[in-house]
């Protein structure tokens, strides 16, 4: 189904307010997950993408800022109950899902980035320079096999990317609209 230009703001703002929309939503990268994430998952995403403070629970975070929001509040609110994070660990077992969360995680950074009107000005970046997401391993082939073959493969199934004009090559996605590009290597 076509979505209106009205359906696909409502969806990305949604996903502004909950990273999990971006997940499970079919227009995103629904489609790869049919039955949903799995409640550790739901947590692992909001904790870092929302920068909820170990000693909040996710659901009553979420809870209390909308109740900011709703009071207009929010910005006082999140000064004091708001955390950036920039590295995310993540120790499971096997067929826990962490490389195709971590790849889901990268994607959701660059629809982040594909919703800024100019991404590389937002980040000071002078007219026409590239802005880089970069999946990094220990040799250039487990690079390419592990999490940018997630991406490829979430995207591959997904409304929202298949909207987008796009390049592709071995081993990297190319926005040329927005100078933008995902790319993986070895380090």
């Amino acid at each position: 189904k076509d979505l209106t230009f009205s359906e696909k703001a409502h969806k990305t703002l949604s996903v502004e307010w909950d990273p999990v929309v971006f997940f499970e939503d079919e227009y995103f990268l629904g489609e790869s997950f049919p039955k949903g994430l799995w409640p550790m998952q739901k947590e692992i995403i909001r904790r870092f993408e929302l920068g909820i403070p170990e000693k909040w629970d996710v659901i009553a975070w979420m809870e209390a800022r909308e109740h900011a929001y709703n009071h207009e509040s929010l910005d006082e609110w999140l000064a004091d109950n708001h955390q950036y994070y920039t590295e995310l660990v993540m120790a499971a077992g096997m067929r826990s899902s962490k490389t195709t969360i971590t790849g889901g995680l990268g994607l959701l950074g660059a629809h982040q980035l594909l919703t800024l009107p100019n991404p590389g000005e937002y980040f000071g970046l002078r007219k026409g320079q590239e802005l880089f997401i970069i999946n990094v391993a220990t040799s250039d082939e487990q690079a390419h096999d592990t999490i940018y073959a997630v991406e490829a493969g979430l995207m591959r199934y997904s409304p929202y990317f298949a909207s987008l004009r796009m390049g592709s090559k071995y081993n990297e996605f190319r926005f040329p609209d927005k100078d933008f590009v995902i790319r993986s290597g070895g380090s």
